[in-house]
């Protein structure tokens, strides 16, 4: 009898060993899976722009630290939308969606605003060259996304500090999505 219950007890720690051990896994690969707008973000740059990986790993890990993704976050400071557009080019956004005939909180529109703003010939042009940071730097970048991602917060927002959490939560992201963008560009 006493050799039986010991069998059972081992047959249900092993059990629950199993268990936790699924239930794990399961957590960190759902902490791992990207978000509709985050795919669908990711599927847009790739489709609609000539950025190369890295180049779409900065701009989207802006995007992820600035707004998690949400087209329609509003900041404690007036920020709006995906990149938290302040000021002229909030309203440049507004009148983006008004001549496009969209909501102001779509995402898609959200984006095609955003590439606006990195096309040299468009209307919303919004790129500067800052500090140390060039525009044709960045254009230049293939390698090395923590590169490309401080050189973009200055470049497109005017940003600086290379070891700020921001930065550190950007290039978190940026490796999380860099597989899925090169996969997306084949």
């Amino acid at each position: 009898m006493r050799k039986k219950t010991l069998s059972i007890i081992a047959t249900i720690l092993a059990l629950i060993c199993v268990a936790v051990v699924s239930v794990t896994f399961l957590v960190k690969k759902g902490e791992d899976a990207l978000t509709e707008n985050q795919t669908q973000s990711i599927a847009y740059l790739v489709e609609k722009t000539n950025y190369n990986p890295v180049q779409i790993s900065a701009i989207l890990s802006f995007i992820e630290v600035e707004s998690d993704f949400d087209p329609s976050m509003e900041s404690a400071s007036g920020g709006f939308g995906l990149c938290m557009w302040l000021g002229k080019r909030y309203e440049n956004l507004e009148e983006f969606a008004s001549l496009n005939g969209a909501n102001i909180n779509d995402l898609n529109l959200q984006l095609e605003f955003l590439i606006q703003e990195l096309s040299p010939d468009k209307k919303y042009y919004a790129l500067k060259d800052f500090g140390d940071y060039t525009i044709i730097d960045w254009l230049n970048e293939t390698e090395n996304c923590e590169k490309s991602i401080v050189m973009f917060r200055g470049i497109y927002a005017g940003l600086t500090g290379e070891n700020t959490k921001q930065v550190e939560k950007q290039i978190d992201f940026a490796e999380k999505i860099y597989p899925t963008v090169v996969a997306q560009m084949k």
